[in-house]
């Protein structure tokens, strides 16, 4: 992935198998965003393929790759702040289901996504907070709320991006309770760079730096590769 005569990702070629969690680390600057982009269709990438289930999607428009079956999350929470937690979750359940508005068919239906809105909220740990206004959850709470809107496409593979920058020390080991969870149902690419997150929930890890991949592994052998010590973890003692 070029952006004039820089280059951002340069012959990165990683696969991701189903239902893993697999992480990539690496400096700022590496490319980690970027890739997740390319595969979420918010960048179209200057050269090579992106294939997903056995079908090539490279360039497809965001919504189209939801269409397949991947969703994402932000770096910064991207939650709509005027509407209720168990509002932002029925959105996502309802885009997907396909169900005529005919009052008569409709209806017949909505207990069904209701229980789903539940059972996603419980999922995150926010059934006690579905009748909050997102705008009015912590920092950490939209991070997990963005999580289940994720979740709410009913897609296969979730992309999510930082899960925990800006959360409290507190907070962390609920998102790696969620994250273990949600690779129960689904395949998590996910960037992190807090590596207690990362070795306590990944099957594999991808290192990325100034665009390239150094490391593809299991976490143990990532976190004794010598040149990932000199690049990324900045000390040879881990």
């Amino acid at each position: 992935m070029q952006f004039g005569a820089f280059t951002a990702l340069d012959g990165v070629d990683i696969e991701v198998e189903p239902g893993e969690v697999h992480s990539l680390i690496g400096p700022n600057g590496a490319g980690k965003t970027t890739l997740l982009n390319t595969i979420a269709g918010d960048v179209k990438p200057t050269r090579g393929r992106i294939v997903f289930d056995n079908e090539d999607v490279t360039g497809l428009l965001p919504h189209m790759c939801v269409q397949k079956g991947i969703s994402r999350t932000f770096q910064i929470p991207n939650v709509m702040p005027g509407i209720k937690v168990w509002e932002s979750v029925w959105l996502g359940i309802n885009s997907k289901a396909k169900i005529s508005w005919h009052p008569f068919v409709g209806a017949k239906y909505a207990d069904a996504i209701a229980r789903k809105v539940r059972e996603l909220c419980q999922i995150v740990g926010l059934e006690e907070s579905m009748d909050e206004l997102a705008g009015n959850l912590s920092h950490g709470d939209q991070k997990i709320l963005e999580i289940a809107m994720a979740m709410s496409l009913d897609g296969s593979l979730l992309l999510l991006d930082e899960p925990t920058q800006g959360v409290s020390p507190g907070e962390i080991d609920t998102f790696m309770s969620i994250i273990k969870k949600v690779s129960e149902t689904k395949t998590v690419l996910m960037v992190e760079h807090n590596m207690d997150v990362v070795l306590g929930v990944s099957d594999r890890v991808t290192v990325l730096d100034h665009g390239r991949v150094i490391a593809n592994s299991t976490p143990s052998e990532v976190v004794n590769d010598e040149q990932v010590r000199q690049v990324y973890l900045g000390t040879t003692d881990v």
